[in-house]
């Protein structure tokens, strides 16, 4: 462990307000006798936490620094079957969460795979929990309920211990977002913002265009992109952005949306699934540019300088001055559709497809691919790529169950 990770993992204790002293002593002796204290060079790593879909607040699904595997191997570890529909996973601390039909909300080793706690969906798991705070927010549909009400869960990260439940005047919601601002979550026809430590209501927005009823496909990473004072929500054909105490900024509408938005610097980024790519102003919400394209389903990922777009089975890195295009695929691309947010560690892009659970792009080229096939998004943590997906050859038949694996 070298001195950067290790403040990073102190940090994060000091942030969630629970001081381990065992912890602590641990992570010190660590760093003492493996040397991470000295001046010794040491490996680049990925950072260890990916604890949402976008992995920050902006939605981003960036690290500059950091690894993917260089071959296709076969996985570290793998779960049983998770029947469809399935979360992205995340990664909190040396915990995998993902949520699924049968398993409901399952917590796994990241080193092992091994099950560290399971807890009992009440409802329909209904997008990728976020966690923070040695809690994890997991969204559930309420459509199968016999009141017909979504619900946000407030679970203990270390054992799946509920700490509060908070039913909601919808049946669908969608992923959460956690800021220094608050909770965000887009429900069928509002946006709310909860108190993360009990769960109560702090502000709504209402009578918002209404979501169809989910498709589990292209909705599960659906989330607001959240920036200083400023939060962006999903709408099903455009954005509706706020202030934290939910005063609305701006509205835009466009064709058809199925992604979250992404935020960097004072620019925030949207795929339409009919038009394109959007870049606008974060605090008016005016265009400043747009790529044309059909196909866009997922969310952009963004690095320094580039967007990173699927669009049908393509992928294509854009110039955020300007839009222009830096390289594109191309060829048959991703051999399938993709329910695939792209996520950029180093200089590389890490996406799937219905023919691909795993596919490592640089440059434009395509390095390796691995699997079958996914329906979620990735979360690249420790140099390890997780993602829930087929790994045999039955293809994304919906009827033969997913697995969550570790590909290092």
């Amino acid at each position: 462990m070298d001195i950067g990770s290790f403040l990073n993992r102190v940090e994060k204790m000091s942030c969630s307000m629970t001081y381990r002293r065992r912890d602590l002593l641990g992570l010190i002796g660590m760093c003492l006798t493996t040397g991470c204290l000295s001046s010794q060079r040491q490996k680049t790593k990925t950072p260890s936490d990916w604890p949402s879909f976008g992995r920050t607040h902006k939605n981003t699904r960036f690290s500059s620094q950091g690894v993917v595997p260089d071959r296709n191997s076969s996985p570290d570890w793998s779960t049983t079957h998770l029947e469809y529909p399935v979360t992205s996973p995340v990664v909190i601390s040396e915990f995998v969460l993902a949520g699924s039909k049968t398993r409901g909300w399952a917590a796994y080793n990241q080193k092992s795979g091994e099950k560290e706690w399971r807890t009992i969906a009440k409802a329909q798991p209904s997008g990728t929990p976020v966690g923070c705070d040695q809690r994890v927010i997991v969204p559930e549909d309420g459509r199968f309920k016999r009141n017909g009400q979504g619900m946000l869960r407030s679970l203990r990260l270390e054992t799946g211990e509920q700490q509060w439940q908070r039913e909601l005047d919808d049946e669908t919601l969608l992923a959460p977002t956690i800021s220094d601002s608050g909770l965000y979550v887009r429900s069928g026809t509002s946006c709310y913002a909860i108190d993360q430590e009990d769960g109560s209501v702090q502000w709504s927005l209402g009578d918002r265009p209404a979501l169809d009823a989910p498709n589990y496909d292209v909705n599960m990473d659906v989330r607001p992109a959240v920036a200083a004072d400023t939060v962006v929500f999903p709408e099903p054909s455009g954005l509706v952005a706020t202030t934290s105490n939910g005063d609305v900024k701006w509205e835009r509408s466009f064709s058809k949306v199925r992604s979250a938005p992404v935020i960097q610097g004072e620019t925030v980024y949207l795929a339409d699934v009919e038009d394109g790519v959007y870049a606008l102003d974060l605090d008016t919400g005016q265009t400043a540019w747009t790529w044309s394209a059909s196909g866009c389903w997922n969310s952009p990922a963004i690095g320094e300088n580039h967007l990173y777009v699927t669009s049908g089975f393509d992928v294509t890195a854009l110039r955020t001055s300007d839009g222009s295009v830096k390289w594109r695929l191309g060829g048959d691309g991703l051999q399938g559709d993709t329910y695939t947010s792209p996520a950029v560690i180093g200089g590389r892009v890490v996406v799937g497809s219905n023919s691909h659970a795993i596919v490592i792009i640089e440059g434009g080229n395509i390095r390796w691919r691995f699997g079958s096939g996914t329906r979620t998004s990735h979360a690249v943590a420790d140099g390890t790529i997780f993602v829930t997906g087929k790994n045999g050859s039955d293809g994304q038949n919906k009827k033969v169950g997913q697995q969550l694996m570790a590909v290092r």
